[in-house]
C-alpha cells in the first residue's frame, strides 16, 4: 500500500530510479556476525522486577574499569545495613559478567 500525501507530486518513482547512483543495501549474509568488542558502558540488571543500572548503583561513571568497580563495591558493602547487601552484590557480579564477556571476545 502506498502513501499518498497532497503534497507530493503525483510523479511515480520506480524503485530502480529511486536507487540509480546508490549502494544496493548489504543482505544480513554479507555482514560479519556480531561481536562483542565494545566496552560496556552501561550495565543493567534486574533486582526485585525493577531495572537498573549498575554503574549508577556503585556510585560510578558508566563504563568505569573493574579496578574502579572493586574498590566502590568493597566501601558501599562496608557503610551499607545487611538487607541491602544482596542489592550491591546483584549490581557487582552484573558488572563482572559484562567485563568477562568483554575480555573474551577482545582476544
Amino acid at each position: 500500500m502506498r502513501l499518498r500525501l497532497r503534497w507530493r507530486s503525483q510523479k511515480s518513482v520506480s524503485a530502480d530510479e529511486r536507487l540509480q547512483g546508490q549502494q544496493p543495501p548489504q543482505s544480513a549474509q554479507n555482514q560479519p556476525a556480531y561481536s562483542r568488542v565494545e566496552r560496556p558502558l552501561n550495565v543493567v540488571f534486574n533486582y526485585n522486577g525493577h531495572s537498573w543500572d549498575a554503574y549508577e548503583v556503585l556510585g560510578l561513571p558508566a563504563g568505569s574499569a573493574p579496578e574502579k568497580v572493586e574498590a566502590a563495591f568493597a566501601m558501599s558493602m562496608d557503610s551499607v545495613d545487611a538487607g541491602s547487601r544482596p542489592f550491591l552484590e546483584a549490581a557487582y557480579r552484573a558488572i563482572q559478567s559484562e567485563w568477562q564477556v568483554f575480555k573474551v571476545s577482545s582476544e
